[in-house]
């Protein structure tokens, strides 16, 4: 089955295995519906870059958290110096 081919072929398929999907298939295909398109390219490549970006994220998180932490150090260790002076 591809998507492009519309209901018919999945219909077709289906149709045999339960009379609700044989009467639901039937309504459908009498309607003219058309089959859904969902995932568009434009919308699969958002999201994928979102997924890409969150894990990027997780990836250098740890590496973010120690350059902070050393700079926290530094900072306090510089505060204490001059507070001694």
């Amino acid at each position: 089955f591809a998507p492009k081919d519309g209901w018919k072929p999945l219909c077709e398929f289906l149709s045999p295995l339960n009379e609700q999907v044989k009467m639901n298939c039937d309504e459908i295909l009498k309607s003219g519906e058309a089959y859904p398109w969902v995932n568009e390219k434009e919308q699969f490549e958002v999201i994928l870059g979102i997924l890409r970006a969150i894990s990027t994220a997780f990836e250098y998180a740890p590496l973010f958290l120690a350059a902070v932490t050393v700079l926290w150090f530094v900072v306090k260790r510089n505060e204490k110096n001059k507070a001694k002076q």
